[in-house]
């Protein structure tokens, strides 16, 4: 008589595994968790909207969007009272709604702040492209900043390269020479680095008039960066080593272009080395103001 197999074997005699735990999982691993930190990142998400859309309108009314006289609005002609009229009420609902995000986000209720951050952001839109183009090419795209900064790109590579063939200034002295690579390339920098500015402010819609000076002045800023760093490496050159001046001073020449050009586009580097070149010769001058006391 065959022996009965026991349940807990299989027909090779092995032990069964038993079979799978059917417990549900620990209650720390489920889903509350997860779903506090997607309220956490929707707070924050909520709070960077409200802040970016309170940003633009600050910069539509830096540029005077709603103070100007437009005389086209909405797609029609208006009388200067209705337009006025209109663009303060544009602005109230998106500060109303800014307003009512807030609080909402204040007391927890991210749906609402949702909601009226939404509506804020399509006041904002119908205040941005109520103007006419033309208002928003040069306040908002900042077209006549691109379009001095990229004229006066052309007109220096331009005058460059014409310079290095036919020599129209009659520079004869390498180090004349030398000085126009420098200033040429720092402010060749410096547009760079007034573009790739324009580039961000404009993008992140971010652009006021008041850039407008910062962006005029960053040629001649760049050029007089890039020329002062040559000499001042010219003259570093020949006080160390003035019996080898000429051929220092080749040197330099080449490696001057990719200097003054990054002088030209960091400002901030160049100024460094200025202060601690200034630095030097205070150090050198204390002593002797502290002996004559």
């Amino acid at each position: 008589m065959d022996e009965e197999r026991s349940p807990a074997t299989n027909i090779q005699g092995r032990e069964q595994p038993p079979p799978p735990s059917s417990s549900p999982p620990h209650p720390q691993l489920q889903r509350p968790p997860v779903a506090e930190d997607e309220r956490s990142q929707t707070r924050k998400s909520l709070v960077r909207e409200i802040k970016r859309i309170d940003a633009w309108t600050n910069n539509l009314i830096d540029n005077g969007l709603f103070d100007k006289r437009h005389k086209k609005l909405f797609g029609k002609k208006q009388k200067e009272d209705e337009v006025r009229a209109e663009m303060d009420k544009v602005f109230k609902d998106i500060q109303d709604n800014l307003y009512t995000a807030r609080k909402s986000l204040d007391n927890d209720d991210l749906p609402t702040s949702e909601y009226y951050v939404a509506q804020a952001l399509r006041a904002y839109e119908k205040a941005l492209y109520a103007p006419s183009r033309i208002w928003r090419f040069s306040n908002v795209y900042a077209g006549p900043m691109w379009i001095y900064l990229v004229g006066f790109l052309i007109s220096v590579l331009a005058f460059y390269a014409v310079q290095l063939d036919e020599n129209f200034l009659n520079l004869h002295v390498s180090i004349q020479e030398a000085a126009l690579h420098a200033t040429t390339w720092g402010t060749v920098g410096a547009i760079l680095r007034g573009l790739w500015f324009l580039k961000d402010k404009v993008s992140d819609r971010r652009y006021r008039n008041s850039f407008r000076i910062y962006l005029i002045s960053t040629p001649f800023l760049g050029g007089l960066f890039g020329a002062l760093f040559y000499f001042l490496i010219a003259a570093g050159l020949f006080i160390i080593a003035p019996a080898q001046a000429p051929s220092a001073e080749n040197v330099s020449t080449l490696a001057i272009i990719p200097l003054a050009a990054l002088a030209g586009f960091n400002w901030e580097w160049a100024i460094m080395i200025l202060k601690r070149i200034g630095e030097s010769f205070k150090g050198e001058t204390e002593p002797e103001d502290k002996i004559d006391r």
